[in-house]
């Protein structure tokens, strides 16, 4: 019961967040061609993931609360995608080559 709850959060999860990034990264792409490398990059480092902060912040709501509320989605997005940003942030900090076995966001980049 609790695997399958949270299997439905994280398809609800990466469904929003795969929509909303498709959608940002065009409108920012068409606004800031020059990023359009840099932006590719940081939609694929939002790739996989558990989305476990995601499902814990609508968890945190809906112990709260007692229901799930769909317009909570945003704030868990925002978390993922603030926590995708530490994780670049970091590595430049760590001048860390690698994350998960891929490239890091600023190694990506480097030389184009």
């Amino acid at each position: 019961m609790h695997q399958q709850y949270f299997q439905d959060h994280v398809l609800r999860v990466n469904h929003a967040l795969d929509a909303y990034l498709a959608t940002w990264s065009q409108e920012t792409i068409a606004h800031y061609p020059k990023l359009a490398d840099l932006i590719s990059e940081f939609v694929k480092a939002n790739d996989g993931g558990k989305r476990l902060r995601a499902v814990l912040v609508m968890l945190g709501y809906e112990m709260i609360t007692g229901y799930y509320d769909e317009s909570l989605l945003p704030a868990a997005l925002a978390y993922e995608l603030f926590q995708t940003s530490i994780l670049a942030h970091d590595d430049i900090i760590d001048i860390s080559d690698l994350r998960r076995g891929k490239a890091t966001l600023h190694k990506a980049i480097e030389h184009r």
